[in-house]
Formats: C-alpha cells, sequence, structure tokens
C-alpha cells in the first residue's frame, strides 16, 4: 500500500484539478437540495447555540464556566451509552429498512429507560472520584442530567428522524433544545441569578421544558411494536453495545481534554480554554451537516466513487474549509474583539496558536462516520480506543508541563495531529488496500 501511494502521489497533484471538479459536478447536483434542507435547520440551531454560548460564557466567571464545561462533558461522553447504542441499529434500519422500524423504535424506547439508571449511577461515581472538593453533588447531577438524559433523548429522535430522511424535523428536533437553553441563559440574566448553583438549577428546568415542546411532536411518525422486542434487543445487543462504546470513546476523544483542563489546570486557563473549543466547535456545524448526508448515501450505496484518490480529494476540501472557516472568524475578531464579548475575547489570544485542531477534528469525524457507513463497528472501536488513549496522554502531558497560554495553544496542535495521522493511516491500509471498490456505486 506504501508503495502505492509513493507511486500515484505525483498524478494526486497533476489530475487534482479535473478530479476535483467531476467530484463537484456529480455531488453538488445531487446533495445540494438535501444540504441546504438539513443546514437551513442547523444554521438555526447554530444561531442559537451561539447566542446561549456567548451570554452564557459572559455571564458566569471563567472559573465557573471552565467547571460547568468540565461537567457538561463528562455528562456527554456518559451519555453516549444512552439505550446502550440501540440507537445505531435503529437509524440502518429507517435507513434501509422502513418495514421493521415498529419494533426498532420500540426498543430505542426500552433500551433507553433501562440505561437511565445506568448512566446517572456511573456520573454519582464520577463526582466521588473527582468532583467532589470542585462543586455539590446537586448541582453535578442537575448538569449531568441534563447532558446525559435529556440531551441524548433528543439526540436520539433527531437521528431516528435522519435516517428516515427526513432532514427537516430532524434538524427541527435540536433546534428546540437549543432555543431552550437560550432562553434558560436569557432568564439567568434577566432574573439577576449568578454562580454555577443557580446556573444549575435553571438549566435543569429549561432542558425539562425543552423535552415538553419536543418529545411529542418529532417523535417519529412509527407506531412502536411492542411484540418480540426483548428478543430484538437482545440480538442486536452485541452490535449496538459495540457502537456505544465506539461511540463513547469517540466522545471522550473530543471532550476529555475538557475534562482534564477542569481537573489540572483550573481556573481561568480553563475557562478560556472551555471557550476557545466551544468556538470551534459552532464553526465546524456545517461540515458536519454535509458528513451527515455522505453518510447516509453511502449506507445506500449512492456515495461518490469510493477510491482512495477521491477521499483524498473530499479529506483535503473539508480541511480547507474548516480553515477558512476559523481563520474569518480570527480575522473579524481582530478587527472587532469585543464583538462577542468581554470573556471570549480574553479567550481569542489563544485562537492564532490552534489553527490546525479545527480541520483535524473534522476529518477525525469524517473518518469515524466512514467506519458507520461501511458497518465496521469493530475497528472503529479498537481505532478510536487508540486514538483516545495517544490524545490523552499527550493532552495530559502538556497540561502539566506547558506553564504559558501562547505555548499551550502551540503544544495542543500535536494530539490532534498525531490522533489524525493515525486515524488517516487505519483508514486508508484498511479500506483502500485494492482497486475494488468497498461499497456499490449504484447511480
Amino acid at each position: 500500500m506504501l508503495q502505492l501511494l509513493r507511486s500515484q502521489i505525483p498524478f494526486v497533484i497533476g489530475y487534482g484539478a479535473r478530479a476535483g471538479e467531476r467530484i463537484i459536478l456529480e455531488l453538488v447536483p445531487r446533495y445540494f437540495c438535501q444540504y441546504l434542507t438539513i443546514f437551513s435547520g442547523l444554521f438555526g440551531r447554530l444561531v442559537l447555540q451561539a447566542g446561549y454560548f456567548i451570554l452564557l460564557a459572559n455571564t458566569l466567571s471563567l472559573q465557573d464556566f471552565g467547571l460547568f464545561a468540565g461537567i457538561s462533558a463528562a455528562g456527554i461522553m456518559i451519555g453516549s451509552f444512552s439505550a446502550f447504542g440501540f440507537t445505531a441499529a435503529v437509524f440502518r434500519t429507517a435507513t434501509t429498512k422502513l418495514l421493521l422500524l415498529g419494533r426498532y423504535v420500540a426498543g430505542f424506547y426500552i433500551a433507553f429507560a433501562l440505561s437511565v439508571p445506568a448512566m446517572m449511577f456511573v456520573a454519582w461515581l464520577l463526582y466521588l472520584i473527582a468532583f467532589r472538593d470542585l462543586v455539590e453533588l446537586s448541582t453535578f447531577l442537575e448538569i449531568a442530567f441534563s447532558d446525559i438524559v435529556l440531551w441524548r433523548l433528543l439526540e436520539g429522535i433527531s437521528q431516528i428522524n435522519s435516517g428516515l430522511g427526513q432532514f427537516g424535523r430532524a434538524a427541527a428536533v435540536p433546534l428546540i433544545g437549543s432555543a431552550a437553553r437560550l432562553a434558560s441563559v436569557i432568564i439567568f440574566i434577566l432574573f439577576d441569578f449568578s454562580g454555577l448553583q443557580q446556573w444549575a438549577e435553571v438549566y435543569l428546568i429549561g432542558n425539562c421544558i425543552g423535552t415538553l415542546l419536543y418529545i411529542i411532536p418529532f417523535s417519529p411518525r412509527v407506531a412502536p411494536r411492542w411484540r418480540g422486542v426483548t428478543v430484538l434487543i437482545a440480538a442486536r445487543m452485541r452490535e449496538s453495545f459495540l457502537f456505544a462504546i465506539s461511540f463513547f470513546v469517540f466522545f471522550v476523544q473530543s471532550e476529555l481534554d475538557k475534562l482534564l483542563a477542569t481537573l489540572t489546570i483550573g481556573g481561568r486557563v480553563a475557562g478560556i480554554y472551555a471557550i476557545s473549543m466551544r468556538i470551534i466547535d459552532l464553526t465546524t456545524v456545517p461540515i458536519r451537516s454535509f458528513l451527515a448526508i455522505l453518510v447516509r448515501e453511502i449506507m445506500q450505496g449512492r456515495g461518490p466513487d469510493p477510491h482512495w484518490r477521491n477521499s483524498l480529494l473530499i479529506e483535503f476540501a473539508i480541511g480547507l474549509v474548516s480553515l477558512f472557516a476559523f481563520l474569518a472568524l480570527i480575522l473579524v475578531l481582530r478587527f472587532c474583539p469585543t464583538l462577542l464579548g468581554r470573556q471570549v475575547a480574553e479567550a481569542t489570544q489563544l485562537f492564532s496558536y490552534i489553527l490546525l485542531i479545527p480541520p483535524l477534528k473534522n476529518l477525525q469525524e469524517y473518518h469515524a462516520e466512514l467506519f458507520f457507513a461501511w458497518n465496521k463497528m469493530a475497528i472503529r472501536a479498537v481505532t478510536v480506543i487508540l486514538l483516545v488513549v495517544l490524545k490523552s496522554v499527550l493532552v495530559l502531558a502538556i497540561f502539566l508541563s506547558v506553564t504559558t497560554l501562547e505555548h499551550l495553544g502551540l503544544a495542543l496542535n500535536i494530539p490532534f495531529a498525531v490522533t489524525y495521522l493515525v486515524s488517516a493511516t487505519v483508514i486508508y491500509l484498511t479500506f483502500y488496500n485494492s482497486a475494488q471498490p468497498i461499497f456499490s456505486n449504484t447511480t
């Protein structure tokens, strides 16, 4: 494979423009309308999330915001075990086997209900181990429950609707959740509340109201079929749990650094780091909209030509768009430093040093989506575990050794670069080691 790559690199450069033009002419007409549909909802969600983030980041102190980000990151990681991963089986069935969907939807509801006590027990254990001296138990559980249970239920329903091709409904579901969070922070400000404890209470109430607003109108329009559901769950549990593990490890890869920052560097620097990572997450939303559509097309055999040369071109485009989007944000904030608020402005001093992180994060998510689309969950789980170990060790070493904010920003590019190179190596050596397509292209 390596010899093949060395021999083909000059041809990639020579044929890059023509191949890129061919891919654009093929993909844009096919996906443009779908992209507009899903991104229209995600754009509204992006605006709401940006407003929520900016208001909260400039209302809480940097220390409280960093602590909130650490608890929320822990909740996101634990919440990846919602329904024990059965959401993946429902998504695949909604995409390919509609006649069986009623039983799978019933299985999702049952599996989700069973997973809630287990997830909250893990959250309690984490509190005892890491957060007991930092925050009250009630505050921790209020934040954790919102992210572990309420938000994951919202995301599960959104994924089912996405599998059905109902991208408008899929985008509207998290839109309501984001609006509820924005309303929560506005109420928090208007009533002159302060501190993390009061914010946790408002945050929980807002998420509960958001759940009531979306759960009825946006549940999948499929009648659950309860007969034989327990047998179905048992039969799909191995695949589902593998997905949950890989999903958990993927979120550990993206969220563990926030948790480590809270527990190691703490205080003002942890808050600045949390704000910077959140800004990066917001700039990656348009790319993730495209990935959702691409994965669905691949699963249905209508994706782009799967040869490695085209995949490299897609990666190049994803990385370039991600980098330009982040550079555009930095340029705007250079001329209007307080545009996003005083405390966000304090965090922008880190942005110029972490330019590689947005494209590298998006490319690793692209790799993860390819594993799912090709139903290679075991390989994905092993790969992501390796990536998590590498990134965790490198990030922890950086947090414990780097003393200045500038050096911290420069050093943080290293873990993301290393994990991307490992992920890309697995992808190209595993799935592009022959001239045969991995999945059939039926267009």
